[in-house]
């Protein structure tokens, strides 16, 4: 996520889920991508369509995994359309001085982590 939003400032928070099935890490794990999708509606404070079943694995560049079957709508996504189908609200995309517009996903979660970044520097001093 470090492409997505540490590009002003470095990421001051650590953020770690884990649940009943811990295999040490999430690296290529299905539900990395749940996972990053649970953070980004958290952070934003945009709720997540409840009708929609997500899975994959989710690499450094937020590129998910797709699976075959004709039992499901399967949408292979990065994790910025991915968000987007699962709160009908845009992710957002840079601009020339490295930030998001404020009403979007990217950009809320910009703002927040902003926050963060501040209070860990005045911690500092």
């Amino acid at each position: 996520m470090e492409d997505i939003f540490a590009q002003n400032y470095s990421l001051s928070v650590s953020i770690s889920i884990t649940f009943e099935q811990n295999y040490s890490g999430i690296d290529g794990d299905s539900a990395s991508s749940t996972e990053v999708y649970g953070v980004l509606s958290s952070l934003s404070g945009i709720p997540i369509h409840q009708g929609i079943a997500v899975t994959g694995s989710v690499n450094q560049k937020g590129e998910i995994q797709a699976v075959e079957t004709g039992a499901f709508h399967i949408y292979a996504a990065f994790i910025g359309q991915g968000i987007e189908v699962l709160t009908d609200t845009l992710a957002g995309e840079m601009d020339s001085k490295l930030n998001y517009s404020e009403n979007i996903v990217f950009g809320l979660v910009q703002k927040k982590l902003g926050k963060y970044h501040e209070r860990s520097r005045e911690f500092r001093k």
